[in-house]
């Protein structure tokens, strides 16, 4: 990728957003008998017109420069709801920590969450541990708003892999151990601590 200017990076990503030159990777997770827990689903922007899907590793910093990463965030968000509402397959969108930082970030995610009420029961919502560590403060916050509209939070507490099941399953899986995760549905980990 060449080498642009601060504005120039901004004027990119805010124009790629702008036209919804995005998508969303698709990579199922399943648990140990091979079930369909979630499909990942990482952002791609199409950074140039009629150009390739780029993964985050190529925009991602462009974004965060850009003060853009709010924005990229609630067009994955946006993208995996739509894609629910077609197949009912759940998916699970990473949050970027820089994220965090915007004060009306956590608000707008919910008002997603609540426009789209059936598609948002099989839509899971990922942050890194660390980040949300860095930014206790502003995870509690995310944390609250998207209890207000019935999720729950579980955070992994050890570095191996934490066995998580939905009450009255008998399901299992692995939830990822540097990861926060939010669900519509209340899940029960051992090893975790629900917020």
């Amino acid at each position: 990728m060449a080498f642009c200017a601060a504005d120039e990076w901004h004027e990119r990503v805010s124009d790629t957003l702008a036209h919804r030159r995005v998508t969303l990777g698709s990579f199922p997770v399943v648990d140990r008998q091979s079930r369909l827990i979630h499909l990942e689903c990482p952002l791609r922007m199409q950074l140039e017109a009629g150009g390739a899907f780029e993964v985050a590793a190529h925009w991602l910093p462009l974004a965060v420069r850009s003060r853009l990463t709010p924005a990229a965030d609630e067009h994955a968000l946006a993208l995996a709801l739509e894609a629910i509402a077609l197949d009912g397959l759940p998916r699970c969108v990473n949050l970027s920590p820089a994220s965090l930082s915007d004060s009306g970030f956590a608000t707008r995610l919910r008002t997603l969450l609540e426009a789209a009420p059936r598609a948002a029961r099989s839509v899971w919502l990922e942050v890194g541990e660390a980040a949300a560590a860095d930014r206790f403060d502003l995870t509690r916050e995310l944390a609250r708003q998207v209890r207000a509209s019935g999720w729950s939070m579980q955070a992994s507490a050890s570095a191996a892999s934490t066995a998580c099941s939905r009450p009255g399953s008998t399901t299992s899986s692995s939830m990822h151990p540097s990861r926060w995760v939010w669900r519509s549905t209340p899940i029960a980990c051992a090893s975790s601590k629900a917020w």
